[in-house]
């Protein structure tokens, strides 16, 4: 690309930027992330490192090898003053420690959404006796950054990551889990919740944990299954928070816990 090309691409999305600025603050946050996406243009011309790469090169400059909380601080500390990230955040992040925390010795978790590794660091440290995390990624760039940060942190040995859809992984699991943390394609939420009842991956008891399901993310379908369904009946509650790094926007988390599959559910061929 000749210095005319790349001088118009960057006065063009500068521009674009910039219009979006006056948009009313419900819809604020798309601004937001067309300014990521502009500036991440701007990093691809000028050869800097993608936003992920960089969140990693700044973990390995600022925190402290071997200790996980440094390098959740880190991230958040990136997200907010350098670059948006795609984390949970420490804010919402409190709420899936108190629920990991509950959970037994040798837990078993699955991730459905790896990212940069944030949510499975944070997971993993809380682990006790053997614990394990199965976090599925569908983008292999992120899944690398993923298992770098794990490894950093220390916490790799407590987390696995597959690569691909989870749609295509999980029915290849084994075994059922205590908790399932969801924050990866939100139209995927209410099909891979009920392959994982189909296949037995969760049991009575379990967990599961949706991310962004607030008023700036449709996961209408979602919602209604986990709160209506009387066949695989939950118990839920949905917890009112704000967008990671983005404290004007609203958010919100939904837990729910499952009861178990009536026996005269249709699915089961019987009643």
């Amino acid at each position: 690309m000749n210095k005319t090309t790349t001088a118009l691409a960057l006065n063009i999305s500068t521009t674009l930027v910039t219009s979006f600025r006056p948009i009313p603050k419900r819809l604020s946050l798309l601004a937001a992330i067309f300014r990521e996406l502009s500036r991440s243009a701007r990093a691809t011309l000028g050869r800097q490192p993608r936003r992920e790469r960089a969140a990693l090169n700044f973990v390995r400059a600022h925190a402290v090898e071997g200790n996980a909380e440094s390098v959740l601080c880190a991230l958040d500390r990136f997200a907010r003053e350098q670059r948006f990230l795609m984390n949970l955040g420490n804010t919402k992040g409190r709420v899936l420690d108190a629920l990991v925390a509950q959970l037994p010795v040798k837990a078993r978790i699955l991730e459905l959404g790896t990212y940069c590794g944030y949510s499975a660091v944070r997971m993993a440290r809380l682990l006790r006796g053997g614990g394990q995390i199965v976090s599925i990624e569908a983008n292999p760039r992120h899944a690398r950054i993923a298992q770098a940060i794990c490894q950093f942190a220390g916490v790799d040995d407590h987390v696995h990551i597959m690569v691909g859809e989870s749609s295509a992984l999980i029915p290849t699991l084994t075994d059922p889990f205590d908790l399932v943390f969801m924050d990866h394609n939100k139209d995927e939420y209410a099909l891979d919740l009920w392959c994982l009842e189909d296949k037995g991956l969760i049991e009575p008891g379990s967990k599961i944990v949706a991310d962004n399901v607030g008023p700036l993310f449709d996961a209408s379908a979602y919602l209604k299954y986990v709160r209506t369904n009387s066949y695989n009946p939950y118990r839920s509650q949905y917890v009112e928070c704000r967008l990671e790094y983005h404290a004007a926007h609203p958010d919100g988390m939904e837990i729910s816990v499952w009861l178990g599959a009536r026996q005269d559910d249709p699915a089961l061929g019987v009643g």
